[in-house]
């Protein structure tokens, strides 16, 4: 429980407003683990929900209630240096948003849940990594934060995919 819970808006997109949402009960499970396959194959999986729920019922929260993941990391050692390749899932679910209305502060606005694909293969050789990644590897477009500017019109910004060659 928590009593003047106070939370944040976004607003022309540089600036933010504080606001008093009143009382506040939280309550949240998070699970991860990882399980060893072989000496070379890895499993690991983590689920998370959260419950935010305002007394006064005027808003929402951009907290997502569900949210979980699971990947595979294999390593092989060669002669030259040691290979990684991972490729991780995870989904988000709905959360919400504030409509560019804030002086109604009860107006918000549901992001759809969205899934992630990304994936990893990494040589390392002595103390030098290098790493080809690929991140949103199914091209999935998704909102991953939204303000009201000053003109109170909705904008936000939207996740593209891409991928990297890192040293």
């Amino acid at each position: 429980d928590y009593s003047d819970y106070q939370t944040t808006t976004i607003v022309g997109g540089s600036s933010t407003f504080v606001f008093n949402a009143g009382d506040a009960d939280i309550n949240g499970v998070e699970v991860e683990g990882n399980y060893l396959i072989s000496e070379s194959l890895t499993i690991s999986a983590f689920s998370s929900w959260i419950d935010v729920e305002f007394k006064d019922g005027l808003i929402e929260t951009a907290t997502p209630e569900w949210k979980f993941g699971a990947g595979l990391t294999y390593t092989t050692d060669a002669s030259y240096g040691d290979w990684i390749a991972s490729l991780y899932y995870s989904w988000m679910d709905v959360r919400y948003t504030s409509d560019p209305d804030f002086n109604d502060t009860n107006q918000f606005v549901p992001e759809e849940d969205y899934f992630m694909l990304n994936g990893r293969v990494q040589l390392n050789i002595g103390n030098v990594s290098l790493a080809v990644i690929g991140r949103n590897l199914t091209d999935e477009e998704y909102t991953t934060q939204v303000f009201a500017n000053l003109s109170l019109v909705r904008s936000g910004f939207v996740a593209e995919s891409e991928s990297a060659l890192a040293s």
